[in-house]
């Protein structure tokens, strides 16, 4: 048997909160802001230190653009990163703005996007270069 709960429950009409959520979580902290910063500086680290590793090598070894997208994550984590969410390394044509899988070695004078995820502490940073595999060109 159905029980009646008509006339026994007081519902207030709801009413959107979008517009006060949205504000609440566009005004940070000091100390959000510190824990943003931190996330970005392990991300930036992590890219920087994982191009410095390709510097000399890529006429004498042939750098796997895999391999480049996983010492970007690697670095990421020496730098005090707590999670990668995404990582991607494209190069050439391959940089559209669709994942594709990265294959292929890096080559001179490709352009080479590298993207990286990372959290700290729950609060996540984007980071993100374009760079030119050897000598930039005038072309």
């Amino acid at each position: 048997m159905p029980f009646p709960v008509e006339g026994m429950i007081c519902i207030s009409p709801l009413a959107p909160a979008d517009e006060q959520l949205r504000g609440l979580r566009l005004v940070k902290s000091e100390s959000e802001i510190a824990l943003l910063e931190t996330a970005a500086l392990h991300s930036e680290k992590g890219l920087v230190s994982a191009l410095n590793h390709t510097e000399g090598t890529i006429d004498a070894i042939s750098y796997a653009v895999w391999e480049f997208t996983e010492r970007v994550r690697v670095h990421v984590g020496e730098f005090g990163g707590c999670a990668t969410g995404h990582v991607a390394a494209m190069q050439g044509g391959d940089a559209s703005l669709y994942f594709v899988p990265p294959h292929g070695v890096l080559r001179e004078g490709n352009l080479v996007r590298v993207e990286v995820t990372n959290m700290h502490a729950g609060y996540w940073s984007n980071a993100a270069r374009t760079v030119v595999v050897g000598e930039p060109t005038a072309a």
